[in-house]
């Protein structure tokens, strides 16, 4: 065990995650799922379930004292694929060492109770999931599962989120217990998470969809158009109220809503707005 956990650390990039950007995006989405879930009300039953197997499954071995064979674990380890573990947090994960390490090209940790976790928010947050195992790789004291997988985020764009790779479970074989949960990406982990920024729907079907494809490809023209009515719609109040005041008192906006900056850049984006949209009209009768 000691030698393949050696050998997997000194080729595995998951172990030593690449660079503060990615990493800053991992721990940003962690927080987010948390948000995201306590925001919808969708509670991470399947990490309190598993947690319980996984509990008093360790339990019953070792009160009996005895270890189970590899094959039991491999089982059990193909069984939690089968739930679509690492995407949906439904796995119970029951051979698991608790301080299990967890690493991918973007960090590591130690901590099975919180990689279900993050997994659960994951599911809780994801649609059409499509998970294929494409090989088994079983080795003395691990198992190598290939995959690949893709789901629907449940963002206001619906971006999909697919990758493909592998992961090796590392047994030690003393215990009976996985002790290294090992993620290689063939996919940049930097191209996925841009991919996070395009929309799934090859033809948007909402403003937010419609903004994000334009984002995606670098198309500011294409961004305004997508936003300048709304912004012609929030600052018209504000350019409103200033011609008011002006003509009541000929002074300013006070306080917070007032001074020069304010009221000119509400009135250029005011201003910006209603052209854009103007010219958005005309373009769409064919008079131009």
């Amino acid at each position: 065990y000691m030698e393949m956990k050696g050998q997997l650390r000194a080729k595995d990039p998951g172990v030593h995650p690449s660079g503060a950007g990615l990493k800053a995006a991992w721990y940003g989405a962690e927080i987010f799922g948390d948000i995201m879930v306590k925001t919808q009300g969708k509670a991470a039953d399947s990490t309190t379930s598993s947690s319980a197997v996984s509990s008093s499954s360790t339990t019953a071995v070792a009160t009996a004292g005895g270890v189970k064979p590899i094959q039991a674990v491999l089982d059990s380890i193909r069984a939690d694929y089968a739930e679509d573990y690492f995407i949906s947090g439904r796995g119970e994960m029951a051979d698991y060492d608790p301080n299990c390490l967890f690493a991918d090209p973007f960090v590591s940790f130690k901590g099975v109770e919180r990689f279900k976790k993050n997994v659960s928010n994951l599911g809780a947050l994801t649609s059409d999931v499509d998970l294929e195992i494409t090989k088994w790789d079983v080795q003395d004291s691990a198992l190598e599962a290939h995959w690949r997988f893709s789901a629907i985020l449940a963002l206001p764009w619906r971006p999909r989120l697919a990758a493909a790779g592998s992961t090796t479970h590392v047994i030690d074989s003393s215990r009976g217990l996985v002790v290294e949960h090992i993620e290689r990406w063939k996919s940049e982990p930097g191209e996925v998470v841009k991919r996070l920024l395009r929309p799934a729907a090859k033809v948007p079907t909402n403003n937010w969809e419609s903004f994000m494809a334009n984002l995606s490809v670098g198309d500011a023209k294409g961004c305004w158009y997508v936003v300048s009515g709304k912004v012609a719609l929030y600052t018209a109040p504000v350019v409103a109220l200033a011609i008011a005041v002006h003509l009541t008192t000929g002074h300013s906006l006070p306080g917070l809503l007032g001074g020069s900056f304010l009221e000119v850049l509400a009135g250029t984006l005011f201003a910006a707005g209603v052209v854009t949209e103007g010219y958005k009209y005309i373009e769409g009768t064919g008079q131009i």
